[in-house]
This record gives C-alpha cells, sequence and structure tokens, in this order.
C-alpha cells in the first residue's frame, strides 16, 4: 500500500484527499504515518467558479508544495486522468505543475502505439486556447486524451474538436 502511493506520489506530484480514499483507501492520517506531508489550499473545483472551499491534498515529505491552487488543480486533474484510464505510473509523465504552454500537454502516456498526450482543463480555457491546443497535439502526438472537472465542459470539448480530433476520448475527471 505505502509503496503504490509512494510510486503515484513521484508521477502525480500530488493527490488531493479525495484521490486518497478513492484510489488507495487510505486517509490523511494513515498517509501521514507513512511519512507524507499535507496541507491545505482554498478553492474552487473549477478555474471559472468563484465559490472556493479548504481542499486537503498529500505530498512526499521533503517536497514543495505547489504555489498556487492553478497548479495544484492541474496536477491533481491529470493524476485523476491516469487513474481514469488505469495508465501505470512509469508510463507516465505528468508536466502539469510546469509552466504552461501552448504546444506541450500537461502530462503524456507511453503505449504501443505511440505517445499520448493528456491535456486538463481545469475550467479556463477559452474556445480558441482548446483549439490551438487540439491542432498542436494533433501535429505532435499518436493521439490525445482530455479530462475535465466539469461535466458540461466535456460537450464542449468535444463540440470543438469535431472537426480537429472527431474522436476526442474526454473524460469527466473530478480531482476533488
Amino acid at each position: 500500500m505505502a509503496s503504490n502511493l509512494l510510486d503515484a506520489l513521484a508521477t502525480d506530484h500530488v493527490l488531493s484527499v479525495g484521490q486518497l480514499k478513492r484510489h488507495h483507501g487510505m486517509s490523511e492520517e494513515e498517509a501521514k504515518s507513512l511519512g507524507m506531508r499535507a496541507f491545505a489550499v482554498a478553492l474552487s473545483k473549477t478555474q471559472s467558479s468563484n465559490c472556493h472551499d479548504l481542499y486537503r491534498f498529500v505530498i512526499r515529505k521533503g517536497k514543495r508544495a505547489p504555489d498556487d491552487g492553478g497548479t495544484v488543480r492541474h496536477l491533481t486533474g491529470a493524476a485523476e486522468l491516469r487513474y481514469l484510464l488505469g495508465a501505470a505510473h512509469d508510463a507516465w509523465v505528468s508536466d502539469a505543475g510546469k509552466q504552461r504552454v501552448k504546444s506541450k500537454p500537461d502530462a503524456t502516456w507511453t503505449k504501443p502505439e505511440g505517445v499520448i498526450a493528456i491535456e486538463y482543463d481545469a475550467g479556463c480555457y477559452d474556445p480558441e486556447r482548446i483549439v490551438d491546443k487540439l491542432m498542436s497535439f494533433e501535429a505532435g502526438y499518436a493521439s490525445q486524451i482530455w479530462g475535465t472537472p466539469s461535466k458540461a465542459r466535456v460537450g464542449r470539448i468535444k463540440k470543438l474538436a469535431r472537426n480537429i480530433v472527431p474522436d476526442l476520448e474526454v473524460h469527466y475527471a473530478p480531482w476533488f
């Protein structure tokens, strides 16, 4: 149990306490007893919401907690996609916490058919940015998969993608 959590945090960098419970069957206290560190951030479930709540997260001891809610939301959102897709930690590279660049996805998943771009729209991308990312990833990766913490945005992203990536996979992936 502890090694699975350590592997997950080495890949995903941070997990919400909700993810800790859902995917590892563990409480925050149990994670702390294994040497993890907890921290709290006041943020909204999606970037576009004004309703902020206090959420708790865990990271590996000795690691620095992300500075802002947007980074935490992207890291935990990309992690949720990894869990939903059943991707092994050693086939997944998460860059969700790094400087956001239009042509660089939040994570990549290496599969036999090639490298898949993973993008997590936390609710702040305007339609032009979504289209730009779709086109950029389509040119540089074997395929792409998107996730969002908003059920309504799943349909919006698919609609924007229909002429660029008609078979785009978009998942409702709540990090909370």
